[in-house]
């Protein structure tokens, strides 16, 4: 093997090596977007419900319902987050074998495809 063809098995060694970390910052970037949307949402409700108690309590209404649909919104969007976060913790998933992997690894631990 020449010295060429060692420099380009490299050369594409270290693009695969690039390419591939390009696409785990945007996986990670969109896990990040995608927690952050529900954060922001969980946020906007606690705020609706702080003012719609504020509002009942001052004008001595019955807000009950509305408080009780707000909390299962809240509780709807708190489980979501949990799972968005337990899916960003739990690795990558081998499309082969399904065996769950160590985010560092680039290759399935079980059947040794590339993750």
């Amino acid at each position: 093997m020449s010295d060429l063809d060692r420099f380009m098995d490299n050369a594409r060694d270290f693009a695969d090596f690039v390419g591939q970390k390009a696409v785990d910052a945007a996986e990670m970037s969109r896990q990040f977007a995608r927690r952050k949307s529900i954060e922001y949402k969980i946020n906007e409700k606690y705020k609706e419900l702080g003012r719609l108690c504020f509002e009942a309590q001052r004008d001595g209404t019955d807000a009950s319902a509305a408080i009780s649909s707000l909390i299962s919104e809240i509780d709807l969007l708190n489980s979501e987050l949990r799972a968005v976060e337990e899916e960003s913790m739990r690795g990558k998933v081998c499309k082969v074998c399904g065996t769950v992997n160590d985010n560092s690894n680039n290759f399935c631990a079980h059947c040794g495809n590339a993750l």
